[in-house]
């Protein structure tokens, strides 16, 4: 080894220190942007994507989501993921509330849209929902708890399963990443 700290652990380090700043110093908003833009920068790194995107990272995002938080994993927020649609002809993964609504909202008009909003607490639900008016609010506490969980899940991925490695290594040479990458 040549000394360098591998990538994935620099990256790693770097967002979730970025994101503990901002919680600490009640940047809500800051706070919740650097995820989801992380999530959509691991996204792309989970897929192995080595070209531009023309279209948005949707399905990549959705994709990173639904395999490393666990709050994609409780049932009792499927609306979250996945808001179904008046258009019969699209399918219910067409729109995905925290990516549409929260996070497009969030990273580029740096506001909440269509009834989203961050609380904070631990002691309060991570999710409030009413599918009835369409309002949702997601408890920033309890989301930076499952985004820094999500980063070392995917981090054990990358170490342990031969193919995430490769595609997280192909991504890291696309960006132009100095090796070591793990």
């Amino acid at each position: 080894m040549d000394g360098k700290e591998p990538f994935l652990n620099r990256m790693l380090r770097w967002m979730s220190h970025d994101v503990n700043i901002c919680m600490a110093g009640d940047a809500n908003v800051g706070a919740m942007t650097l995820m989801l833009t992380d999530i959509a920068a691991l996204a792309g790194f989970y897929a192995g994507r080595t070209e531009l995107k023309l279209q948005n990272d949707h399905d990549e995002f959705v994709l990173f989501f639904e395999e490393f938080f666990d709050l994609a994993k409780d049932k009792r927020y499927d609306q979250l993921i996945y808001k179904l649609v008046k258009d019969k002809k699209k399918s219910i993964k067409d729109r995905c509330i925290i990516y549409d609504d929260f996070r497009c909202g969030v990273v580029h008009e740096h506001l909440m849209k269509q009834g989203t909003a961050i609380d904070k607490g631990l002691e309060k639900p991570y999710v409030f929902m009413s599918l009835s008016s369409g309002e949702l609010t997601i408890n920033i506490d309890h989301f930076f708890a499952d985004y820094l969980n999500a980063l070392s899940k995917y981090a054990d991925r990358v170490r342990n399963d031969a193919n995430v490695a490769d595609k997280f290594k192909k991504r890291a040479e696309y960006l132009g990443a100095y090796q070591p990458y793990l």
